[in-house]
């Protein structure tokens, strides 16, 4: 099994903050493969065949990959553990999950297999 990034953002969250705020992080991720589930059945798929549209996400994903390596690279040495006590809100942890998991190639080639 792999760890993908919506299991280490639980891993954060229940180191962090506790249980109850990674579980809502993994149903923000269940609800939003829900939704791509959804919307592959429908045909969302046929859509993804046009070679302009693949052009387009295969830049825009290496984009995204390269900017977070440069931006993880940049504050390697600017890391700070704040242990908090559920400052963050249920409702911002199901929107982590629901963000990472819609936006993700990752999560999407889940979805699909």
């Amino acid at each position: 099994m792999v760890i993908g990034p919506v299991n280490s953002a639980r891993l954060d969250k229940v180191i962090k903050i506790g249980f109850w705020h990674a579980w809502i992080v993994g149903t923000g991720s269940m609800i939003a493969d829900a939704i791509l589930i959804l919307l592959i059945f429908l045909g969302l798929v046929n859509f993804l065949d046009m070679p302009l549209i693949q052009i387009f996400l295969w830049f825009f994903g290496g984009f995204v990959l390269i900017y977070s390596g440069i931006e993880c690279l940049l504050k390697a040495n600017d890391i700070h553990l704040a242990f908090s006590s559920g400052r963050e809100s249920l409702f911002k942890c199901f929107l982590t999950g629901f963000n990472i998991s819609i936006s993700s190639a990752y999560q999407c080639i889940k979805a699909l297999f």
